[in-house]
């Protein structure tokens, strides 16, 4: 028993020594895409299937991008500040996003258009939809440094 333990402790030694890239031999070496648009992206997410991955650029566009084909699926062009949070409903259908030009836009993906646009006032810093209820989201605010809940109702 003592011989055991002793070889326990001597492996946990030697595994602190080991190179942890050599842990992970199985992660690529390279980057094997690379998504281009023209703007800087500064927030990015994907949508719940995965196959859907929005990006807010700091030149107020939201690109949409098809990962399964890396080519741009759709510009979304309504902000006049750059975009600092993307947020996609549970449905994929639309897609929120923040700007620094204090205004949620709540998109109809297919389509491309807004379906509703909301001024908070201030900055907004993060926004994230609802998981469960496409008409609910939080947005961060500053100043004066509030979390609003904010009820997204479609513009008549």
């Amino acid at each position: 028993r003592a011989a055991i333990a002793g070889n326990r402790a001597a492996a946990a030694m030697n595994l602190a020594l080991l190179d942890p890239f050599e842990l992970h031999s199985e992660l690529p070496e390279v980057i094997e895409e690379q998504l281009v648009a023209s703007g800087n992206a500064l927030v990015c997410a994907f949508n719940r299937r995965g196959n859907l991955l929005a990006a807010g650029c700091a030149d107020a566009r939201v690109v949409i991008w098809d990962f399964e084909t890396y080519g741009i699926a759709r510009t979304l062009e309504g902000h006049k500040g750059r975009v600092t949070a993307v947020s996609w409903t549970r449905s994929s259908r639309r897609l929120l996003s923040a700007s620094m030009d204090c205004q949620l836009i709540l998109w109809e993906v297919l389509g491309g258009t807004a379906s509703v646009t909301i001024d908070l006032g201030f900055p907004i810093y993060h926004a994230e939809m609802h998981p469960l209820d496409r008409r609910v989201c939080l947005a961060c605010v500053h100043p004066p440094g509030a979390v609003y809940v904010q009820h997204l109702e479609p513009q008549r």
